[in-house]
């Protein structure tokens, strides 16, 4: 590994020594339970840590490909890990677009599991600028026809793609179903308009070991951990 540790090394230095880590794929979302509830990547032990830890990264090693109609004949080799530079972003301002057949079928609020009370007036302009850069911007790209992409809106209504990847299973269709995206014949929108639509975070029971949350005793095990704050807190009092 002595080669590979040195790419690392040589790529976190171009970016800054700051990064954060995915797959060609997905990226390691459910680690933060080992990585003190950060993403971020400084070091080899930082990388090692978060491939090692996460489910998604095993699942895009050993499974991405079940879900290709071909049964995966074309796949690559060998897996790819891909490190960027890291950049502190405002969740509210990411969106996810859907293409299909080449065309914008669909644009959603990409972190549903929150309720912006400014969206329901921010969130038409920031369709208009979305469709403005599918327009504008992506005709005659590599972008393939069929595909979702997650975007970004800075402060400046400057447009920045954050990720490409597969329209379909395993990504997800957020506040829409695949059907009415591949039946689309316009370009649906949606947006989280109460607390009441909030989605369950897609990571909330991912984010621990899978043995853990697997467990027949889980529950009793969640006891104990309560039980043992309790009696602390309560030793804590007693002291002061």
């Amino acid at each position: 590994f002595v080669e590979l540790d040195r790419e690392f090394q040589r790529c976190l230095q171009r970016l800054g020594g700051h990064a954060f880590l995915k797959t060609n794929w997905s990226a390691p979302l459910d680690v933060p339970w080992m990585t003190m509830g950060s993403l971020k990547v400084t070091s080899l032990r930082d990388i090692y840590l978060q491939l090692k830890s996460s489910d998604r990264v095993m699942f895009d090693f050993e499974h991405m490909y079940d879900y290709c109609e071909d049964g995966g004949s074309s796949e690559p080799s060998c897996p790819i890990v891909v490190l960027r530079k890291w950049v502190n972003l405002l969740p509210s301002m990411e969106l996810r677009l859907f293409i299909r057949n080449g065309q914008l079928v669909g644009i959603c609020q990409r972190d549903c599991s929150s309720y912006y009370p400014f969206m329901g007036s921010q969130f038409p302009s920031m369709v208009e600028l979305a469709q403005s850069f599918f327009t504008a911007s992506l005709p005659g790209t590599a972008l393939p026809d069929n595909c979702k992409m997650d975007i970004y809106i800075d402060r400046n209504d400057q447009i920045w793609v954050v990720d490409v990847n597969c329209l379909g299973l395993p990504s997800s269709s957020l506040l829409f179903n695949w059907e009415e995206l591949f039946a689309a014949t316009s370009c649906l929108t949606k947006y989280v308009q109460s607390e009441g639509e909030k989605l369950q975070n897609a990571l909330g029971t991912k984010r621990g070991p899978i043995d853990v949350h697997m467990a027949p005793d889980f529950s009793n095990f969640m006891d104990i951990c309560k039980q043992q704050q309790e009696d602390s807190s309560s030793d804590e009092d007693s002291e002061t």
